[in-house]
């Protein structure tokens, strides 16, 4: 260690780097239910009869719906993550 306390110095200003930051969490929830709401239409919309009889007859909208079906399953998950980030 040197005589004029550098040492000490250094090692506050890692701590003062390595600090948590805080987030606001109080929106997540709200926010986690609107995205589960919105992925709930979007997969309900989905598998309606017309939907699925386009999705018969067209490749294109066939793999489109698969990957409208995987996008909601993703905001689904993002709002898994934000309610257990808020809690």
């Amino acid at each position: 260690m040197s005589q004029d306390g550098s040492a000490a110095a250094d090692h506050m200003d890692v701590h003062a780097q390595h600090r948590p930051q805080t987030r606001n969490h109080r929106g997540a929830r709200p926010r986690a239910l609107r995205l589960v709401l919105c992925a709930a239409l979007l997969e309900l919309m989905l598998v309606l009869p017309f939907v699925d009889h386009l999705a018969d007859a067209n490749p294109t909208i066939h793999f489109t719906q698969h990957g409208l079906i995987f996008v909601g399953g993703v905001l689904i998950g993002l709002a898994l993550r934000d309610v257990q980030r808020s809690s």
